[in-house]
């Protein structure tokens, strides 16, 4: 065990000291900084500011429009006095950016809006004048026929229901649920390519430089497998825990520094209808609340680490066995398709997670990492749970054991080209 404990920090401390570790840590936040900067700066500096002048001849629409003012970025002038012309001449001057003309209205044709200006607006602000303008037609059309509106806005509501589960009411839970369980999938998703890919290759590079003949004259080649798919998971550990922390101290930069530029994006497409209202939000953050966040915690880094452990032993197997990247791309598609298919599982399994293919899927070793993290957060009774942790440890278990019969063999071979019949020989054989 000593010997593994030493390859296990050989592989972890040279790996961490590279540069592009370090550079591949840092670039990712960096990465997040530079965009959330990016957009902070585009939706800041992209907005049109107008300044449209109101001509309204029907008389219906002036407190609509002193209510629809977004700060400095759109502000609406009623100008009920002067003719259309006038505005107009003030158009062509710049002191408006351009006037809008409603005439006298038939309410059951309205007709003969007019907006004159020297440019196009953008379509966001379109629609609103628009949504502004029926708005008012429709209350006026209303309060002519007898209609109480105020009834018809109760009758306009939607129907909403609580969703109680073991005699807890649940808010707003599914969406959120969706959303954690398929955050959580893809990241296992891509940390198994990502670092199974870098297992394969370390096992690959030292096998063609011949410095595994060195290092199996003191170890012997299961310890040195284990101890260089442990490693390199520990990297991956470590990369993804610098990550949340920095991250999370970008966000923090954000919002002392951005923060009444995100204040003024916020306001800017409450104006537009574009942002989630503040119930909305809480409705989220209470969701949350809700979710055994320890169970789900706990269970993404068991499903984080064996899920590894199960697919880096495949990965470590490929690289003793193969000698060019030809051949290892051969044996690498085997290994690829089950966490790709577990990926289209889990859409299925976020949709129906009570699903038949869903429930078994997420049991079965090679799909299990992804897709049992998806249904977590839907309420999946322990007993589930638990099967499925123990399936997938002793799939690991027994998928480390086949590798190191694969490993043990193909790490001495050179410059023979492997075939399926010989990893059969290699993992059955007593040699």
């Amino acid at each position: 065990m000593n010997k593994v404990w030493l390859i296990i920090q050989r592989e972890y401390i040279t790996r961490v000291r590279t540069k592009s570790f370090i550079l591949g840590t840092l670039l990712v936040p960096l990465a997040m900084l530079a965009l959330i900067g990016g957009m902070i700066f585009i939706a800041v500096n992209s907005s049109e500011k107008l300044q449209i002048a109101i001509k309204d001849e029907a008389g219906y629409f002036e407190n609509k429009f002193r209510g629809l003012d977004q700060g400095e970025t759109l502000r609406f002038k009623y100008r009920k006095d002067e003719s259309l012309q006038t505005l107009r001449d003030d158009v062509e001057k710049g002191t408006y950016d351009g006037v809008l003309y409603i005439p006298e209205l038939d309410l059951d044709r309205p007709a003969g809006i007019k907006y004159y200006s020297t440019k196009s607006i953008g379509p966001s602000t379109e629609s609103l004048i628009s949504d502004a303008i029926t708005d008012v037609v429709k209350t006026k059309v209303m309060e002519r026929e007898g209609y109480d509106e105020s009834l018809l806005k109760k009758l306009d509501k939607k129907i909403t229901f609580e969703t109680i589960v073991k005699e807890e009411t649940k808010t707003g839970e599914a969406a959120v649920a969706s959303g954690i369980g398929y955050i959580m999938g893809f990241i296992i998703y891509i940390y198994l390519f990502m670092y199974g890919a870098m297992v394969m290759k370390g096992v690959s590079e030292e096998k063609t430089n011949r410095i595994v003949e060195v290092m199996l004259s003191s170890v012997k080649p299961f310890q040195l497998m284990l101890g260089k798919v442990l490693g390199i998971g520990l990297v991956g550990i470590t990369q993804f825990a610098l990550w949340i922390i920095l991250i999370i101290g970008v966000q923090l930069f954000v919002g002392m520094f951005f923060g009444d530029k995100l204040m003024e994006i916020q306001n800017l497409q409450a104006g537009t209808g574009a942002t989630t209202s503040e119930a909305a939000i809480l409705e989220i953050v209470q969701s949350i609340g809700e979710l055994n966040l320890t169970r789900i915690i706990f269970s993404f880094f068991f499903y984080f680490i064996f899920g590894y452990l199960f697919y880096g032993a495949q990965f470590a197997a490929v690289g003793a066995a193969t000698t060019d990247d030809a051949d290892a791309n051969q044996y690498t598609f085997p290994i690829a398709m089950p966490i790709i298919l577990a990926i289209v599982i889990m859409n299925i399994a976020i949709q129906q997670p009570g699903a038949p293919v869903a429930v078994w899927s997420s049991m079965i070793p090679f799909f299990s990492p992804v897709v049992m993290l998806a249904r977590l957060p839907f309420e999946v009774s322990w007993l589930e749970q638990l099967a499925s942790m123990f399936l997938l440890a002793a799939g690991a278990i027994g998928m480390i054991w086949l590798a190191a019969r694969v490993y043990r063999v193909g790490i001495l071979i050179q410059g023979k080209k492997v075939s399926f019949k010989d990893l059969g020989k290699w993992i059955f054989s007593k040699y």
